[in-house]
């Protein structure tokens, strides 16, 4: 197995030429050269220290989070897509917000730790803060659903290591 860290773009791009077998992508854009089995959705949520000021609320606008020193992904990844996306959008509305990235990476390890560290917040899923004490996740509102899947190029031959994979997955994951 070898393993390639990349966007899904990046991802599917290389599904479509050959040079992966699988790939978790995104699939509520999906490509029509690529198959998909879908994952339990997820959803996007703010990452803040446990002494920060919104790890007491129920849930925060991206409007707030965007105002804070954030660390985040880089660009291509699902992760960092909802934020692009509403900059984008204050931008084309005559709004101007300016983010005040102060770190990126897509080392979850290292994200985790500048949080912790008060570098700033960032974006992450729900289960990558299940045993952080020291990490708080907290809900946007309005929600930020990710949908994710196993995806693989259409008419090519899947592995028997693969289906096995994916039969694997879909037995113990409840995966459609």
């Amino acid at each position: 197995i070898n393993l390639i860290e990349a966007g899904t773009a990046t991802l599917e791009q290389m599904l479509r030429d050959g040079q992966l077998d699988l790939a978790l992508v995104r699939t509520d854009i999906p490509s029509d050269q690529i198959r998909y089995v879908d994952l339990p959705k997820q959803e996007i949520v703010a990452c803040v220290p446990s002494n920060h000021p919104f790890s007491t609320k129920s849930k925060i606008t991206l409007n707030q989070f965007c105002q804070q020193p954030l660390v985040l992904f880089r660009e291509g990844y699902f992760l960092r897509e909802a934020i692009s996306n509403h900059v984008s959008k204050k931008k084309s509305s005559n709004r101007n917000l300016t983010l005040d990235i102060r770190f990126e990476t897509n080392l979850i390890g290292l994200l985790k730790s500048l949080v912790i560290n008060e570098v700033g917040i960032s974006t992450c899923l729900p289960m990558i803060l299940e045993d952080e004490d020291d990490l708080v996740a907290v809900p946007f509102s309005p929600r930020i659903p990710l949908y994710l899947g196993l995806g693989w190029k259409k008419n090519h031959y899947l592995s028997k290591a693969s289906r096995v994979f994916l039969e694997f997955l879909q037995a113990n994951f409840k995966i459609k």
